[in-house]
């Protein structure tokens, strides 16, 4: 009987952990999973619509990693600054201020949100 409650108490330990682990990796990542995604589709050119990278940025807020959200809102100012649409720009400028500002966001992604908005305003050029 000892046996027994020692086996089923070792599988519970074991299938929690399990359960704990799973949820680490794949619950746990949405947020970065959301702007990963997002830089993908403005990669793409797709920036407005549900499946765009506005939308997606917006989804990849964290309660845990305020960094993520810096680097959200700092990509959707650019994004809205290009749209020209300084109001929404504003409102992201301000929640970024609130996280420490542009000086806590990697230069990098910076450089890759501005160096994608830029390719996708220039004139597609038609080949012969």
């Amino acid at each position: 009987t000892e046996q027994w409650v020692g086996f089923f108490l070792l599988t519970i330990v074991i299938l929690l952990e399990v359960f704990l682990f799973w949820k680490g990796l794949i619950i746990g990542i949405q947020g970065i999973s959301w702007s990963q995604a997002a830089l993908r589709q403005l990669d793409r050119g797709l920036i407005d619509g549900e499946r765009g990278a506005i939308a997606m940025f917006e989804k990849s807020w964290s309660v845990d990693d305020s960094w993520l959200d810096a680097m959200s809102h700092a990509a959707l100012i650019r994004i809205h600054e290009s749209q020209n649409n300084p109001a929404e720009a504003a409102k992201h400028s301000e929640m970024l201020e609130r996280l420490g500002g542009i000086e806590i966001v990697e230069e990098a992604w910076v450089e890759k949100i501005e160096s994608c908005l830029k390719r996708l305003s220039q004139p597609i050029s038609e080949s012969e």
